[in-house]
């Protein structure tokens, strides 16, 4: 692999200096480009965009117009956009038919990396998204998890837990996505079987467990696993399939972790809860009061 340049963990200016430079406070060395010629940037990591903000960001260009350029590359049939898709969709929305930008020539994993500093930086991803694109970093160009640090501005720890969110189901990613669930909440559920994640990313969100809580019913959770498998072991033989069902039934009735424990003719009910709130609502559901 080729010998990087040193300075891509300072953003935007050590990618591309003049562009950089062109994007603060100053429109000098500007174009304005029809909108229509203009093609959105193929490597942009985010996959959604916030329709109220852009509203709010069209209405201050139709009062203010653009104050930063956006940067763009130039091609045979047009441009293709490689920094400022927020600013480029809002002038649409705010009728506009051109655009300042700056235009330069930069390469495809160059477009990636100032798509990811500029929405990683300001904080404009989803965890998601900003995962997809560490690992399209890593997948498509061969960076390593420091390299791509650097290029963040992150800690190669940051960029190692946040790869580990793409190992979630497909159910609580979406809850990631939209926002009902936070980063720390989802990291406690990484490593657990789908059917737990699911289910534990339902209470937390249904009972706005706080992310403390949510590591400790992950942990009870695992410490339940580990449990039955060591007794497993120890009696060489599988676990009771019938009382398996009836606690996944009373898990999913509850909405909270469940432990049946066998003694022979009897046993034990073990219902775990992480907030007053939240024995408020198991004591009533039991009451037959929900």
């Amino acid at each position: 692999m080729a010998k990087r340049p040193s300075g891509l963990g300072r953003g935007l200016e050590a990618l591309i200096p003049e562009a950089a430079h062109a994007a603060g406070a100053t429109r000098q060395g500007a174009l304005n480009i029809p909108l229509d010629k203009i093609v959105p940037n193929k490597f942009q990591p985010r996959a959604t965009f916030n329709e109220a903000e852009l509203a709010q960001l069209a209405e201050s260009i139709r009062q203010h117009g653009v104050l930063q350029p956006v940067v763009v590359e130039e091609g045979l049939n047009g441009y293709t956009l490689i920094a400022g898709e927020r600013r480029f969709r809002a002038s649409k929305l705010a009728g506009r038919t051109t655009i300042p930008a700056v235009v330069r020539t930069v390469s495809d994993q160059s477009r990636l990396e100032l798509a990811l500093i500029e929405n990683v930086q300001r904080s404009d991803l989803s965890p998601i998204e900003t995962a997809h694109a560490y690992k399209r970093l890593a997948d498509d160009f061969g960076m390593t998890q420091e390299q791509i640090a650097v290029v963040a501005g992150k800690a190669r720890a940051t960029v190692a837990n946040t790869l580990r969110l793409l190992d979630l189901s497909p159910e609580v990613q979406e809850e990631l996505v939209a926002g009902r669930l936070s980063e720390g909440h989802a990291r406690a559920l990484v490593g657990l079987p789908d059917s737990e994640q699911a289910w534990l990313a339902r209470t937390f969100v249904r009972d706005a467990v706080t992310v403390r809580g949510a590591e400790a019913a992950a942990s009870t959770v695992r410490g339940a696993q580990r449990g039955t498998i060591t007794k497993q072991k120890r009696r060489g033989a599988l676990p009771n399939e019938e009382l398996v069902a009836l606690q996944r039934e009373l898990e999913r009735a509850l909405g909270t972790p469940v432990k049946v424990k066998s003694t022979g003719t009897g046993g034990q009910i073990v219902i775990e809860y992480y907030s007053a709130e939240e024995l408020e609502r198991i004591i009533e559901q039991l009451k037959g009061e929900q």
